[in-house]
């Protein structure tokens, strides 16, 4: 059995949860033995904060790092968007419009947009447990398609040729 094998076997939990703004927030501690202090993020969506360690750093270093920074998360989830859950019944913006979700009474097709009483809505067919996944499926269609004809015009105005849209999901990303 290889030492780093042995330590891996020996690491805690060191994961606690800490209340901000009446907030109860799950904190998920990584010890890295190439860390050489320590850092905070947030968990992408809120759901928690993530705190990277050295291995010489102790447990209670890392309690007091993460009350240090309070402040910090505070101001960082106050700029965080709301999220918007994908379920019949609620309200989201679409091309700068807020729309209801509804289920359209179809058991297959495709979202409809449409006006009733004065509002917009969007019809999503099948089950209410589909109505995330199928929404997604038709904003990521629908921004394939805008991106689409704006790319068209610039490229065509600079005489260059787009090689390839991608449309991705990037909340693990940085930079």
């Amino acid at each position: 059995m290889s030492f780093n094998f042995f330590r891996q076997l020996q690491k805690r939990d060191r994961n606690f949860q800490i209340e901000i703004d009446g907030q109860l927030l799950p904190v998920e501690v990584r010890e890295n033995d190439r860390a050489k202090r320590l850092t905070l993020r947030i968990i992408p969506g809120a759901k928690g904060l993530k705190v990277t360690m050295p291995s010489h750093v102790g447990d209670d270093e890392v309690e007091e790092f993460v009350i240090r920074n309070r402040n910090w998360i505070a101001a960082r989830l106050s700029r965080q968007p709301d999220t918007v859950v994908l379920e019949p019944g609620a309200s989201v913006p679409f091309k700068g419009v807020d729309h209801r979700i509804a289920l359209s009474g179809k058991l297959r097709g495709l979202v409809e947009v449409c006006e009733e009483n004065g509002e917009m809505v969007l019809k999503v067919p099948g089950e209410a447990q589909t109505v995330s996944r199928k929404l997604v499926a038709f904003f990521k269609k629908e921004a394939r398609s805008e991106l689409d004809s704006v790319v068209t015009i610039h490229c065509d105005r600079l005489g260059v040729r787009a090689k390839q849209i991608r449309i991705t999901d990037t909340t693990s990303r940085w930079g």
